[in-house]
């Protein structure tokens, strides 16, 4: 009896000899065993290189030493206790703590331990490392989420070939952007080739099985690719060949572009700039680009042209394209650069006009920024006005003179030299006079304000001077310019009084008559006066014409009677 308890004293304590050897040298596991209320009473050589703590520093803490923070909070480490002892064992993964603070995934499992009896001991933890593998999975999960996301908002057509069996799978574009119902594709290389247009199929099917082939792993090709509705897309389709050990080709992954927007775009993009190329050829507005240089003072000293129109170079008079302005106008004002360096500074646009002494011109511009700021580049508009602002200065000496001669007309109306005006619209014959030349025709003045033909005012003059007015007057309307004739004219008291009409007759480009204005002048003093002056010029002609008369007569008399003295002398 004593031998046998002997012997079955060795061996329990062979057997706890074994099951602590295993619990020391289990190092890549991590093993905690509590008493029946979760207190730590033993910790392996594993849970210490997995959690970081030494068994000394973790004996008679609690279980819950090793939980997260929300775990602890959810008293989780009681709920494991109490389901171990209703189920006998409970698995799980979640996350722990390192002594350090840093989270490990673990892969756990907790059993209750039991004497012989039966008796509750205690509890066993055992905690694997899983974090890389966990890490693992949650990147490939990520990944394989990434791809399906991708895949599903893509409109790129992603396929995957198995060279192996023939088989090609298909994303949901190929239904949604390409309108080929799932039921009608053959999932095979051979349905895929038969969708390429004709004329593309006999370039692209040889150079994919070139790479497949060969030892290339990319593929790129443009071709026609059939839609569900018989048109078709024109698309970039890009393939990865992945081979195995021996280099063999056994997938192909790859993913299908469309491009017929992009081509549609590219095709307007061309008409539209052959459009705007045409428009700016032929419009009569100089236009062009220019880079506006600064120096190391952010100061703008010169510009480059980069684009120019023909306009441009009839405006210049020289091809400037790709040349520095300074190469041809050395001596251009400042105001140029500096209005085109603060529309690239500030991309601010402006309007001006401005005299270019190296050009002899006037120049209404339109500056506007174009490009990257960092590229200092404006657009320039600009027309030729020099005829237009030497017009407006004639126009504005003109009006000067104009002034002038009104001012000139009032004093010589006040001193009483002019004592009418007329207006004769020739087109209309419509004859306007004012109150003094009314009075001087004897003519009502409301008469003269609304307007009378030229028959009314002739009908006043003398008959004799009635065909040389007319003939004045049509004289001078056929050539234009300057008119001026003096007649007579019959007033209210029923005298003949003489006149002087002068005035202008303006022609239109076309060279029709439009108007004739002008004034009167009463000439009846100094017709009168120079009547004088010619009758006293008369007298005084007659008598100096007797006067010598007598002295030729008397000088006569006077030569023959010296004569006759002379003889008498003999």
């Amino acid at each position: 009896m004593v031998a046998a308890l002997a012997a079955s004293r060795a061996a329990l304590a062979r057997s706890e000899a074994r099951q602590r050897a295993i619990f020391d040298s289990a190092v890549d596991v991590a093993m905690i065993v509590t008493d029946p209320a979760g207190v730590i009473t033993d910790w392996n050589p594993g849970a210490e290189r997995v959690m970081g703590w030494t068994a000394a520093e973790m004996r008679g803490q609690g279980a819950d030493r090793f939980y997260t923070p929300e775990d602890r909070a959810e008293d989780r480490v009681r709920q494991e206790m109490r389901q171990t002892l209703h189920e006998g064992r409970v698995s799980d993964e979640r996350w722990h703590l390192r002594k350090d603070g840093r989270r490990f995934w673990a892969s756990g499992e907790l059993m209750p331990l039991r004497d012989e009896a039966g008796a509750h001991l205690g509890f066993v933890k055992i905690l694997r490392d899983r974090t890389a593998e966990h890490l693992a999975g949650l990147a490939l999960k990520e990944a394989q989420d990434r791809y399906r996301l991708a895949a599903r908002a893509t409109n790129d057509a992603i396929w995957d070939w198995d060279l192996t069996t023939g088989s090609v799978l298909w994303n949901e574009a190929l239904s949604r952007a390409y309108g080929h119902a799932p039921e009608s594709v053959v999932p095979t290389g051979d349905w895929w080739i038969a969708q390429i247009h004709p004329d593309d199929r006999i370039r692209i099917d040889p150079s994919l099985h070139a790479v497949i082939d060969g030892a290339d792993a990319a593929w790129t090709g443009e071709y026609r690719f059939r839609r569900g509705d018989g048109t078709y897309a024109a698309v970039l389709d890009r393939g990865h060949v992945i081979r195995d050990a021996a280099g063999r080709a056994v997938r192909m992954i790859g993913a299908m572009l469309d491009l017929t927007g992009m081509r549609t775009a590219e095709t307007a993009l061309r008409a539209s700039e052959e459009r705007f190329r045409t428009i700016l050829d032929t419009v009569e507005a100089a236009f062009a680009i220019v880079q506006v240089k600064f120096d190391a003072d952010d100061r703008p000293v010169d510009y480059r042209f980069l684009e120019a129109n023909p306009a441009f170079e009839r405006e210049a008079g020289v091809n400037l394209r790709g040349k520095w302005v300074t190469e041809f106008a050395p001596d251009l004002e400042p105001f140029w650069f500096e209005t085109y360096g603060r529309v690239a500074k500030t991309r601010e646009p402006t309007n001006f006009e401005s005299y270019a002494e190296a050009f002899k011109r006037w120049f209404d511009v339109r500056a506007v920024p174009v490009g990257e700021p960092k590229d200092r580049q404006i657009a320039i508009i600009f027309n030729d006005v020099t005829e237009r602002r030497n017009a407006e200065e004639r126009l504005r000496a003109s009006e000067a003179l104009a002034r002038e001669n009104v001012e000139r007309v009032q004093l010589a109306m006040a001193a009483g030299a002019i004592i009418g005006t007329w207006h004769w619209d020739l087109p209309t014959d419509r004859f306007t006079v004012d109150e003094g030349f009314a009075r001087s025709f004897g003519l009502d003045p409301a008469l003269g304000r609304e307007g009378i033909p030229l028959a009314r005012i002739v009908a006043t003059v003398h008959p004799d001077d009635q065909a040389g007015l007319a003939a004045a007057i049509n004289e001078a309307i056929a050539r234009g310019g300057a008119y001026a004739h003096q007649y007579r004219v019959l007033r209210a008291d029923g005298h003949y009084y003489w006149i002087e009409a002068n005035g202008r007759v303006d022609h239109g480009p076309d060279g029709t008559p439009l108007s004739f204005p002008g004034v009167l002048l009463d000439v009846e003093e100094r017709r009168t006066v120079e009547q004088e002056r010619d009758r006293a010029i008369a007298q005084l002609r007659a008598l100096t014409g007797t006067l010598e008369q007598r002295v030729t007569e008397r000088t006569a008399e006077l030569m023959q009677a010296e004569e006759q003295l002379r003889q008498s002398q003999k």
